[in-house]
């Protein structure tokens, strides 16, 4: 076992990192305590994923689930590396209907880590979920972003055009409502570079009769 975790030491942080980013965010802090060599390799790591299951937990916990769920999200934006980059953002939020989770809140935490994302120089962003929220209106000009994933949402909310110039790649599977647009505005007109758009069960409400 020894030799094992010497040899685990001599890995150089490039392939470390890369390893750490294949987990979810809240295990890769985790391996603070391994040794000294691992302590603040972590807050380097370029892929940020968290997710949040509420499935398995009684109802009457929900709420509280949820609240620490965003604490420990804010505790791990805080005390990541300020200079080091997001290129890979993953939100998962499994929050059933029954929970009487407040949209509000899923919005807060959704805007928390996209902004953070976006001031970090993020190209893919992927955000599952299964209630309603609202897209930061900062998100929708992002100019290093190259990927957007969005998925299983009852609604997305988008507050202004999508003004994406470097996006090469959109899925969406959700219905997406444009708010504040000119309703004859095409509603991918603003993304120049796009290659691959995916649109599964989707819907474009606030655009006038434009259906994909």
């Amino acid at each position: 076992m020894e030799e094992k975790r010497d040899r685990m030491s001599q890995l150089p942080d490039d392939i470390l990192l890369l390893i750490l980013g294949k987990m979810d965010t809240f295990e890769v802090a985790k391996t603070t305590i391994l040794s000294r060599r691992w302590k603040h390799l972590w807050r380097l790591v370029p892929s940020l994923r968290f997710h949040l299951s509420c499935t398995g937990h009684y109802v009457f916990d929900l709420e509280d689930l949820t609240i620490r769920f965003s604490h420990m999200v804010s505790r791990c934006l805080s005390h990541r590396d300020s200079a080091a980059a997001v290129l890979d953002f993953h939100l998962s939020l499994d929050v059933p209907s029954y929970c009487n989770v407040d949209d509000e809140f899923l919005d807060e935490i959704v805007e928390e880590c996209v902004l953070y994302a976006i001031n970090h120089d993020v190209q893919s962003v992927r955000v599952h979920t299964n209630g309603s929220l609202t897209l930061p209106k900062a998100f929708i000009s992002c100019k290093t972003l190259r990927e957007l994933d969005l998925r299983q949402s009852y609604m997305v909310s988008v507050p202004g055009r999508l003004s994406l110039p470097n996006l090469k790649t959109l899925y969406l599977e959700t219905e997406l409502c444009f708010r504040g647009n000119d309703n004859k505005m095409e509603p991918f007109s603003g993304l120049p570079e796009l290659e691959k758009l995916t649109l599964i069960d989707t819907s474009l409400i606030g655009l006038g009769s434009v259906q994909p």
